[in-house]
């Protein structure tokens, strides 16, 4: 199952089918793709994959839910509004892009924060010990 599809996007942006395009499969399976890297990223940097019994990331162990405006945000920041762009002074696409990106950075920072769903014994249900969170690192008095 994908993350996101074009009926996703239609609902997020009614209005991104009227610039002449009205499928977007590739560009959302291209986001898909590199949300999954950067999950992967975050995953092995965090040291998730430590601990578990599972030492090799695998992103068809998450929720696929808990990624999809990730996944919008990412295709259009960076390859919806692009092919859209003339790039010309003024162009609305661009300044669209910068606001997505903006967007994705702060969905995937706040789902990083809630904790990566991920279904590590492969139940399809997701119990506390597949929540795998950030540790608090930082001291508040």
């Amino acid at each position: 199952m994908a993350y996101a599809t074009n009926a996703d996007l239609t609902t997020l942006l009614p209005t991104i089918t009227e610039h002449g395009e009205t499928d977007f499969t590739d560009e959302l399976t291209e986001a898909e793709a590199d949300v999954k890297r950067d999950i992967e990223v975050e995953w092995l940097k965090r040291g998730f994959n430590k601990g578990n019994g599972n030492t090799r990331f695998d992103a068809t162990l998450l929720v696929d839910a808990q990624w999809k405006r990730a996944t919008l945000y990412r295709a259009l920041a960076y390859y919806i509004m692009p092919r859209l762009s003339p790039f010309r002074p003024d162009d609305s696409f661009q300044l669209q892009m910068k606001m997505y990106k903006d967007l994705y950075s702060e969905e995937t920072s706040q789902e990083f924060a809630r904790g990566i769903k991920y279904d590590l014994d492969g139940d399809n249900t997701i119990e506390d010990n597949e929540y795998f969170e950030a540790p608090q690192t930082r001291l508040y008095r």
